[in-house]
């Protein structure tokens, strides 16, 4: 199992990444080991800007249909309309351990994943009722859902974050650091 842990920050560091990347690229150099901090300018992928709380591209709908994810803009844009977006410009903090940490997400087998909610479950004694898409996962499900609901939330990936962050066969899950879980 490996982890991944997400710091959003408000202030804006002179560390921010100059280069621009998807953020799923960003995230499988931290759970490689780097540090990273980004914003908008280090973050290629349009739907991850737009779930990140930058400002969303005019052509946003056109390209979840030319990515195959919405068959029309209707429901491209019922999708988008539906989704939890971070709120204002951030500076993402990546890596795989951090002090006090936002977001932890753990990626795994699901054998393995399955402890993971099982523990949270007996502890807690609540279930993991989720959204998950297949759609923006590492921006979305990942990171902008659980840090606007402060609920933990499971995803089995992306076309981006497949290809990118998760290893063959593997799904994840995320907790937020904060509140009474």
């Amino acid at each position: 199992m490996y982890t991944l842990m997400i710091e959003i920050l408000d202030e804006d560091f002179k560390k921010v990444e100059r280069q621009s990347k998807k953020f799923c690229e960003w995230a499988k150099e931290a759970r490689e080991g780097k540090e990273i901090f980004i914003g908008k300018n280090s973050i290629s992928c349009p739907l991850a800007l737009f779930k990140l709380g930058y400002d969303k591209p005019a052509d946003l709908e056109t390209t979840l249909i030319g990515w195959s994810d919405a068959v029309n803009e209707e429901k491209a844009k019922q999708y988008l309309d539906s989704t939890k977006r971070i709120q204002g410009q951030k500076v993402f903090h990546l890596a795989p351990e951090l002090k006090n940490p936002d977001l932890t997400v753990y990626f795994g087998y699901p054998d393995e994943i399955m402890r993971k909610v099982r523990e949270y479950s007996s502890k807690t004694g609540k279930r993991i009722i989720g959204q998950v898409s297949g759609i923006g996962a590492m921006c979305g499900e990942l990171c902008a859902f659980p840090y606007v609901t402060n609920q933990p939330n499971l995803s089995v990936g992306c076309g981006g974050s497949r290809k990118r962050v998760f290893r063959e066969n593997e799904i994840a899950v995320v907790f937020p650091c904060r509140g009474d879980e």
